[in-house]
């Protein structure tokens, strides 16, 4: 029934946080990471309005590749 979806819900899902955070918890920045290669999550994280920061290595991550990026969208930009 919701199959293929999951861009819709984590989209939506990640505008709500948005909003929470900087109405009603005050936030100043907020920020996501991924794996580099987690070209989905990226996505999602434009569509809300986020913006690039930074690459880096993330040693959290399993296996080999450690590649990570940063997006983040200030208070003010909204």
């Amino acid at each position: 029934m919701f199959w293929g979806a999951g861009f819709f819900f984590a989209t939506e899902g990640s505008r709500e946080l948005i909003d929470k955070a900087f109405n009603d918890f005050k936030v100043i920045e907020d920020f996501a990471t991924t794996m580099k290669a987690n070209l989905n999550s990226q996505n999602v994280m434009k569509k809300v309005g986020l913006k690039f920061d930074q690459n880096y290595q993330e040693n959290l991550f399993p296996g080999i590749d450690k590649s990570a990026v940063r997006y983040s969208l200030r208070r003010n930009n909204i």
